[in-house]
C-alpha cells in the first residue's frame, strides 16, 4: 500500500509567525523594506510575508526537523539552498487552504496566495527575497544569500525530497510569452460593461450614498482613462487635474510623480472630466478643480476633506469587481474579475491607446503610457499576434482548407 501523502502545512497568523523571527532578521527586514519607494516596498513586503508564513508553517523551530520534513534544518542566519528549491515548489503547487480572493491582510478570509504561481512569478518571488539576503550579507545579519544560486541558475540540489522540484528557467522568458501574459490582465470590453453596471447599481438616495457611488467610478476612471498605478491613484489632487493652453485652445492634463520619482503629465479624456463633475458635485464643488486646489481628490467621506488610503482604494476596486462578477451569468467574465487587480486598470489603458492608434506604438502612445523604453509598450501591441494567429488559422492537410475528403 503506497504511503498516505503528507497533510499540507497549517496556515498560521503573521503575527505568530513574525513573533518567531529572531530579533535582528526582523530588524534587517524592516530596514531593507524602508529602502524602497511604495510601489516596490509593498510588492517585497508581500514576498516577506508569504515566506515568512511559510518558513513558520514548515519549519517551526529553526534547526529542528519541521512537520514531515526531516531534517529541514532551517536557520534564518544561514539559510541553505534546498530552502529556495522547497519554497519554489510550494509556490508553484501550494495546498488550497493557503489560496483564496483578494481580501485585506487583517480580513478572517485573506490567504497568501489566490492560487499556483507560474514560473515567471516564482522567478520574481525569488528575487525579491534574494534583495533581502544580499542587502543582509553586507548588513552582517546573515552568513549567505541562496536566493542568488536560483537568480544564477543553479541546478536544484539531488535531495530524493526535491526530485520533482521545478527548475529555474534555462532561458529568459521571451516577448510572445510576456506579451501573452499580460493580454490576459486587459478587460475586455464585456468585462469592462460588468463593472460599469455594478458601479452604476449602487444605491444613490442620499447625497452620502452618491459620493460613494461617483467616487468608485472615479477611482475607475483614473485607471482606465490615465492608466494611473493604484498608488497613484489614492494619492492624487485634486490640484493635479490642471487646464492647460494648447495653442490656440486649451485641454485639462493630470501632472504627478509616478513610478521611480519621474514627473509626468497625461492628457485627461472628456469622459473623466464629465464623472469628475459629477463627483465634484456631490462634494459641493464647482465642476473644475481650481488652480492650488490642495486637497485630496479621493476623500474617505463627502464632509471631510481626509483622503483615501492605498489599502482602502484597493479594496474599493475589489469590491466593485466582486459585485460584478456575483451577477454576471458568464463564467469567462466572473473569472476573470475575480483574478482582476487594480493594475489590470493600466493594462487595459496601455492596450487601448495602441488600439485606438491603429495598433502603431508611437511616441506619444510611450509617453502617455510612461513607459522609459518603448520595448515596454511593444508588449501590449497584440494586432501583430492577431494577424499572426489569422495567418494559419485556416491552416490544414488540406491545400485547400474548404477541401474535405
Amino acid at each position: 500500500m503506497a504511503p498516505s501523502a503528507p497533510a499540507p502545512p497549517v496556515l498560521p497568523s503573521f503575527k505568530d509567525a513574525s513573533a518567531a523571527i529572531p530579533e535582528p532578521i526582523a530588524r534587517a527586514a524592516d530596514l531593507w523594506l524602508a529602502r524602497y519607494g511604495p510601489h516596490t516596498r509593498r510588492r517585497y513586503a508581500t514576498e516577506w510575508r508569504r515566506f515568512v508564513l511559510w518558513v513558520h508553517a514548515t519549519r517551526p523551530r529553526a534547526g529542528l526537523p519541521g512537520p514531515g520534513l526531516p531534517d529541514s534544518g532551517f536557520r534564518w542566519e544561514d539559510p541553505d539552498y534546498g530552502a529556495v528549491a522547497d519554497y519554489a515548489v510550494f509556490l508553484s503547487r501550494p495546498p488550497k487552504t493557503w489560496c483564496g480572493h483578494r481580501y485585506p491582510q487583517d480580513h478572517p478570509r485573506w490567504r497568501p496566495l489566490t492560487g499556483p504561481l507560474d514560473a515567471a512569478t516564482v522567478a520574481q518571488a525569488i528575487t525579491a527575497l534574494s534583495s533581502f539576503y544580499a542587502w543582509a550579507v553586507k548588513e552582517g545579519s546573515i552568513y549567505r544569500n541562496p536566493f542568488a544560486l536560483w537568480r544564477e541558475r543553479q541546478p536544484v540540489a539531488n535531495r530524493p525530497e526535491a526530485a520533482d522540484a521545478i527548475r529555474p528557467p534555462a532561458r529568459r522568458e521571451s516577448f510572445d510569452v510576456r506579451a501573452a501574459r499580460v493580454a490576459r490582465r486587459a478587460l475586455s470590453e464585456r468585462e469592462l460593461a460588468a463593472l460599469s453596471e455594478a458601479i452604476a447599481s449602487l444605491p444613490a438616495n442620499t447625497d452620502p450614498e452618491r459620493f460613494v457611488r461617483e467616487r468608485a467610478r472615479m477611482i475607475f476612471d483614473l485607471g482606465l482613462l490615465l492608466g494611473l498605478r493604484i498608488g497613484e491613484i489614492a494619492y492624487s489632487r485634486m490640484r493635479d487635474l490642471t487646464r492647460v493652453r494648447l495653442g490656440e485652445t486649451t485641454g485639462w492634463f493630470w501632472y504627478g510623480v509616478g513610478k521611480g520619482g519621474q514627473e509626468a503629465g497625461i492628457p485627461v479624456p472628456d469622459a473623466l472630466l464629465d464623472d469628475l463633475a459629477r463627483y465634484r458635485e456631490t462634494l459641493g464643488l464647482p465642476s473644475r478643480p481650481e488652480p492650488g486646489e490642495d486637497t485630496p481628490l479621493l476623500r474617505r467621506t463627502c464632509t471631510g476633506i481626509a483622503g483615501l488610503s492605498v489599502r482602502h482604494t484597493r479594496q474599493i476596486f475589489y469590491d466593485m469587481a466582486a459585485r460584478a462578477a456575483a451577477v454576471n451569468p458568464d463564467q469567462e467574465i466572473q473569472n476573470a474579475l475575480e483574478s482582476a487587480s487594480p493594475h489590470w486598470l493600466r493594462h487595459t489603458y496601455v492596450t487601448r491607446l495602441i488600439e485606438r492608434n491603429e495598433g502603431v506604438v508611437d511616441l506619444d502612445t510611450v509617453r502617455n503610457a510612461r513607459h522609459a523604453r518603448i520595448d515596454t509598450t511593444l508588449i501590449y501591441a497584440h494586432s501583430d499576434r492577431k494577424r499572426r494567429y489569422e495567418s494559419v488559422k485556416y491552416l490544414s492537410w488540406a491545400a485547400n482548407p474548404n477541401h474535405r475528403s
